[in-house]
């Protein structure tokens, strides 16, 4: 009892602090009424972690910067010395997709069977096609790529395309090796049309 007291109080104590240091931060945020965002040549990691809450709540890359332009200065009255433009978010969803597609191959080769999910769709007259994948620690995009046409070698095309590009994500030197080793976790397909799975059989 007393040990967990003892904890307690601790605990307590590491609280009251980190409350006066998070005071002592906002009252000096209101002083200067301004954000530094870019250091050493790069925007810092707030930056960069804003930037990927946006695009994770679905923000549109061009609507980033006027977001947080707006809110800090609609709500706090604060100012940014210097914000990322479109571009900048533009990378940051490339890097989070190669994060994402990474840590599929890595739940698909430490998975005993694999089920590969295709699907299809059509938006304003274009054709688009989705692969998923389905581990033992459970479901994950692979990517998703506009086809020619809605047809059945299409989206065998786009299923090479996709484990070409992740094999080339994870080894470079070998993409084709890396990719024929994640191919080979697969044990079971679901497509919505037969005549995909039928072509895949020469794949």
């Amino acid at each position: 009892m007393l040990e967990e007291n003892l904890n307690l109080k601790q605990h307590v104590y590491f609280l009251e602090n980190e409350n006066e240091e998070m005071k002592e931060k906002l009252e000096e945020l209101m002083k200067n009424k301004e954000i530094t965002t870019f250091e050493n040549g790069k925007y810092n990691d707030t930056v960069h972690e804003v930037c990927a809450v946006l695009l994770v709540a679905n923000v549109g890359v061009k609507n980033v910067e006027h977001i947080v332009k707006t809110v800090l200065n609609k709500l706090g009255g604060v100012k940014i010395d210097r914000l990322s433009k479109k571009t900048f978010a533009e990378i940051m969803l490339v890097d989070a997709k190669a994060l994402a597609q990474i840590q599929s191959v890595d739940a698909m080769i430490n998975s005993d069977a694999c089920t590969l999910h295709t699907d299809g769709t059509k938006r304003k007259g274009r054709e688009y096609g989705g692969l998923q994948v389905g581990t033992s620690s459970g479901q994950y995009s692979l990517g998703i790529l506009e086809l020619s046409q809605g047809t059945a070698e299409s989206f065998c095309n786009m299923i090479k395309t996709i484990f070409t590009n992740l094999g080339e994500l994870i080894d470079k030197e070998n993409q084709n090796k890396k990719a024929a080793e994640i191919i080979a976790t697969i044990k079971n397909m679901m497509t919505d049309r037969h005549v995909v799975n039928t072509s895949l059989k020469t794949y």
